[in-house]
């Protein structure tokens, strides 16, 4: 929230994106648990909320330059969304903001922080996000039938944070026989007897998982799979970022 004595689900990005530094700052002081968080951050509520789809806003030319093709002028920016969408409550104001410093100075913090070397030279993969460079490449498991693709160019050993609700021993059943090692200790699979120029298939086996919030005296349930929202309590408000949960579900 944007003004701590407010009593609504009215957000506001650059704060959201403040808090995802410090986490991605954090993790990176060895408190793995906070890149969980992270990467929760940005699948569940960062980027959903950037208004890319922008049908539902005018496009047409006005003599009023504040309202002259709006559609084109907003893609792209953040506002103020509620966990679940762009609108708080039915007929709330929906706005969005054109400071988008905060949400862009976020993104581009997570994309330099996604894979990082430690001190003694073990790449370590922190979001499980799309990445490559020069040495190592990166296809991430969402969108790719949940199996984590890892290219490697030079390095012979790495490490790869698991996600929030993957089940571990299924994970390393999956990568028995895998032409290289694979171990888990404190959240981390890591990966050696690589070879140079090897590609890595990495089935996750995420499990999916409804989490109840209450906040400000609003209940609220997301259905979760992995690190990525699938699901979550909007209650009929429009404009949402999720498919709606069942209330049979949310229940369970």
């Amino acid at each position: 929230c944007e003004n701590l004595k407010s009593t609504t689900l009215r957000g506001e990005i650059n704060d959201s994106c403040d808090f995802l530094e410090v986490c991605l700052e954090l993790g990176k002081a060895g408190y793995s648990e906070y890149f969980t968080m992270a990467e929760r951050m940005l699948r569940g509520h960062i980027l959903p909320s950037q208004a890319l789809d922008v049908c539902y806003i005018s496009d047409a030319e006005n003599e009023d330059s504040s309202k002259h093709r709006m559609a084109s002028r907003v893609r792209g920016a953040f506002g103020f969304p509620s966990p679940y969408g762009h609108e708080e409550s039915p007929g709330s104001l929906i706005s969005f903001n054109w400071d988008i410093v905060g949400g862009v100075s976020g993104i581009c913090r997570a994309k330099a922080d996604a894979v990082t070397c430690m001190p003694d030279g073990l790449v370590s993969v922190n979001l499980l996000f799309d990445h490559k460079d020069p040495k190592l490449e990166v296809v991430s498991p969402y969108g790719n039938d949940d199996v984590l693709e890892v290219l490697t160019r030079e390095y012979t050993a790495l490490r790869v944070r698991l996600p929030k609700y993957t089940d571990v021993q299924k994970t390393l059943d999956n990568l028995k026989d895998a032409d290289f090692e694979a171990t888990v200790l404190g959240g981390w699979l890591y990966l050696t007897g690589i070879k140079a120029g090897q590609t890595m298939r990495i089935p996750l086996a995420f499990e999916e998982h409804i989490e109840h919030h209450t906040f400000l005296g609003h209940e609220l349930a997301f259905r979760w799979r992995g690190e990525e929202v699938t699901g979550a309590s909007s209650q009929g408000k429009r404009l949402c970022f999720f498919p709606e949960i069942d209330v049979h579900d949310i229940m369970k």
